[in-house]
């Protein structure tokens, strides 16, 4: 049946329960001591289930978070975990790209902290072109470094969906940390995770590197979609220094779809390695 007003209501109380239970989640696996993250949560229309999406390097016994998160939240519990869905999604299986080129816009920060705050930008061929990745591996790493620290303010983190928008409301130096996203600025519907990347080093104010880790969405999540200026958000850095950075990009290209929904063509994987970008005095 067509969806009333009242599920759209229901489904949309749901969506917007999703960040602060993704928080709650991620306490509850700490506690119990689990070695997993949750990168995402997504509700059925109706709220009668909840799935919790999460990376791990091994095997995870998680019947007693189950049974914590039933109880906690209400609700019917699926745990998916898309961790090995990533490390295959970064293997070199492509070298073509439909990738244009790094955009870098200079953000007025009205002197809130010292520097220069500047934002990266990936500029696709298409509107509906998608990043689901950005990442370094054997061979071809991953660096982003500033010739003085990166700003980065105690409330903030390396990466943006672990950013307060609540906290940036009240403290606007936090609106020019330094972080790492791809399409969103801070916490809100933002399922963006790390996947093995160390961040405890770039959250000091030092160089952020890898050749064995990524942040990433799954290609499914609006924010991993190019817009109509066909620019994606992927970090943001703040220093008074000169930011140097190499990266590698994954994606797919705009599905096309029939008039039933399915895809007919598109959705070609994009691949870009080694892009370079320069920025600051």
């Amino acid at each position: 049946r067509k969806a009333s007003q009242k599920d759209i209501d229901k489904w949309q109380t749901c969506r917007d329960k999703e960040p602060s239970i993704q928080k709650q989640s991620r306490e509850i696996a700490i506690r119990l001591g689990l070695k997993m993250k949750i990168s995402d949560i997504e509700y059925q229309g109706d709220g009668s289930k909840a799935i919790f999406y999460y990376t791990a390097e091994e095997r995870v016994d998680f019947r007693q978070l189950i049974k914590e998160f039933a109880r906690t939240f209400n609700t019917r519990i699926e745990m998916k975990q898309v961790g090995f869905f990533i490390a295959a999604l970064v293997l070199p299986v492509l070298a073509w790209s439909q990738f244009d080129r790094i955009d870098v816009e200079e953000v007025d920060n009205g002197g809130a902290v010292s520097g220069k705050t500047f934002r990266i930008y990936a500029v696709m061929q298409n509107e509906g072109d998608v990043i689901d990745a950005v990442f370094g591996e054997e061979g071809k790493p991953l660096s982003i470094s500033s010739t003085a620290s990166f700003y980065q303010h105690p409330k903030g983190s390396g990466l943006a969906s672990e950013v307060q928008r609540f906290d940036i409301q009240n403290d606007a130096a936090l609106a020019y940390d330094s972080w790492v996203t791809i399409g969103l600025e801070d916490n809100y519907m933002n399922s963006l995770t790390g996947f093995l990347i160390d961040l405890t080093e770039f959250e000091a104010g030092n160089a952020l590197t890898t050749n064995n880790g990524a942040w990433f969405v799954t290609p499914d999540k609006r924010q991993a979609l190019a817009p109509a200026d066909k620019r994606i958000l992927l970090g943001q850095f703040t220093t008074t220094g000169v930011i140097t950075g190499e990266i590698n990009i994954h994606g797919r290209t705009k599905a096309i779809l029939d008039l039933e929904g399915n895809v007919e063509g598109g959705a070609q994987l994009v691949q870009a390695e080694g892009v370079k970008f320069t920025c600051g005095n």
